[in-house]
């Protein structure tokens, strides 16, 4: 009978479930061993400690000893931090999307014991609701068709493997992109541009910066401008900025970027500011700069180590009875503007407004914010008294290379030495832990080192040591991300094709909340080919202008690798 064995663990994500009733396994060569000698099929569920809809599922499905005995009686159940294992989870977030469902966290995804899906979905209500069936309806299903009919589960797995291959097959090469204009994937882009709100699509405000970062070098298209303009002032002035404690939350539930899903992430942070600042360059707007950096201070500020910089700040905190509230620390205009004075609160009110507890600005301007600032000083003291929500204290190579860019460029716009110290600092607590010459490690817990990584890692920790040489012109920086290009080039390159895990299984493209590992890696050598004396494959240059032409709006960092 196994047991829940996640209390040997490090991640705080996998801690978080070390006491549910469901017999855990981590992610490992082993468990899919052992799933392969029980003849049994793999419930994996994904997602990270600062996700609020998986502490939901916990809570409702994971806690629950009915729903654990199911769990436990018909599958080996597997639980993954994305963050250790970022190749994995988009492994099998691609099969999710494949199937026509949304991807997201937590995931929750039916495995062959060789590790193949055949089924899955996000989160799953312990009762019938969200127009979804009860989770334990669905694992007595699933099981049972296992059992009774092997045949049809395993041709369900094949068929994906042959769409996958399907999938990845070449149709337009690197000649093909470069006779395409550039304005045809502008229309592309045009199509999901909200260009009343800013941001994509008609649904929730991701920002989605390595599409608006490629967007920049279309800057001078007029309608591509105001696009940008417009998203740059609402991620300033919305819900999404955290105008009282500072730095930004993920994303908001809604179009008009009023109400945030509070959890505050590192790359998230990293990737605001990076944008904004290069924003301010094309602009002069000083809101721009402004805001990134109160994001980068508070960044500083409330995710250092003596390690480096920590993944996630929470998205729930303890509320005045106890219990865990999402975003109840960062709902300030409530009670605690007793703080503020009648006078105050309608000078205040000149310039923002409350909705839900959080606030956002009237208008996008530089002045509208330093008018409120000595207001929301007070605020920010007067909420001291809450429990700051949890955060995770893992360091991750990759993200904290992608900050210290983020400190480079601000220090180098603003003007302000202080922060290039900053960069050098966190530079040399990565060297000292995780970066071993061209060994890299992907996780600092604490000092004890998780010795793991993924081409994400590579990549942006050779763009880092390239931004620093850009800055001194110290030639150990430009051969030092070199070492590490051609380290990733020879050790995740299968068939041709760079892969973000070294076991070549894990064939992905695409953007996402972070820019594609395969894309930065594409932009960093193309774009630097005098420098580096390096060169893409062939077969890796016509593979990434076939994936460019066919989805263009979902590689924008390919594009920016194949456009200057």
């Amino acid at each position: 009978m196994l047991e829940n064995i996640l209390k040997n663990e490090r991640s705080l994500y996998l801690l978080q479930h070390k006491d549910n009733p469901v017999a855990w396994q981590p992610w490992s060569d082993a468990t899919l061993k052992l799933a392969q000698e029980q003849d049994k099929p793999i419930m994996v569920s994904i997602g990270y400690s600062a996700c609020h809809w998986c502490h939901v599922m916990e809570k409702e499905s994971f806690e629950d000893t009915a729903t654990a005995e199911v769990i436990n009686k018909y599958f080996i159940p597997v639980k993954v931090d994305r963050e250790e294992y970022p190749d994995v989870d988009k492994r099998y977030q691609f099969y999710l999307q494949s199937t026509g469902v949304n991807g997201g966290w937590p995931l929750n995804c039916f495995l062959l014991p060789d590790g193949t899906p055949f089924y899955g979905g996000t989160y799953y209500p312990k009762e019938p609701g969200h127009g979804l069936p009860a989770f334990k309806e669905i694992l007595e299903k699933i099981g049972d068709l296992y059992r009774t009919d092997r045949a049809h589960v395993r041709q369900t797995a094949k068929n994906f493997l042959s769409f996958l291959d399907e999938f990845r097959e070449v149709k337009f090469d690197f000649e093909h992109f470069e006779s395409t204009p550039l304005s045809a994937f502008d229309n592309e882009f045009y199509r999901i541009m909200d260009m009343e709100n800013g941001g994509f699509g008609a649904g929730a405000r991701f920002p989605q910066i390595p599409s608006l970062l490629y967007l920049m070098k279309r800057f001078e298209k007029e309608r591509v401008g105001k696009f940008l303009t417009k998203t740059a002032d609402m991620l300033c002035s919305g819900g999404i900025c955290d105008h009282i404690h500072g730095g930004f939350f993920r994303y908001t539930v809604d179009k008009e970027w009023r109400t945030p899903h509070f959890e505050k992430m590192l790359y998230d942070n990293a990737l605001n500011t990076i944008f904004l600042i290069r924003m301010f360059d094309r602009t002069d707007n000083m809101l721009y700069l402004h805001t990134a950096g109160k994001a980068i201070d508070f960044i500083l500020d409330e995710f250092n180590t003596e390690y480096g910089l920590i993944s996630s700040m929470d998205a729930d905190s303890l509320d005045a009875k106890g219990k865990l509230s999402e975003g109840f620390y960062h709902k300030i205009f409530n009670r605690d503007m007793v703080l503020l004075s009648d006078e105050d609160k309608k000078k205040m009110f000149e310039h923002i407004f409350p909705y839900e507890g959080v606030a956002a600005f009237a208008k996008a301007d530089y002045e509208s914010r330093i008018a409120v600032q000595p207001f929301v000083d007070k605020l920010k003291t007067g909420a001291a008294y809450k429990e700051k929500p949890a955060k995770d204290n893992k360091v991750i190579l990759s993200q904290n290379a992608l900050f210290c860019k983020a400190l480079l460029e601000y220090s180098e716009t603003a003007g302000d030495e202080y922060y290039f110290e900053q960069a050098k600092m966190l530079l040399g607590k990565l060297e000292h832990f995780l970066i071993d010459g061209t060994h890299l490690n992907r996780i600092n817990y604490s000092g004890d080192i998780f010795n793991y990584a993924t081409l994400e890692d590579y990549a942006f920790t050779a763009d880092m040591y390239l931004k620093f040489f850009d800055i001194t012109s110290e030639k150990g920086f430009l051969l030092k991300a070199k070492s590490i290009l051609e380290q990733a080039l020879d050790e995740f390159t299968y068939d041709g094709l760079l892969h973000l895990d070294r076991a070549g299984k894990v064939l992905e493209t695409f953007d996402d909340s972070m820019p594609s590992a395969v894309g930065l890696i594409a932009e960093l050598v193309l774009h630097n080919k005098e420098k580096l004396g390096l060169n893409l494959l062939s077969e890796m240059e016509n593979f990434l202008a076939d994936r460019a032409v066919k989805y263009p709006t979902a590689h924008s960092t390919v594009l920016g690798a194949f456009t200057e």
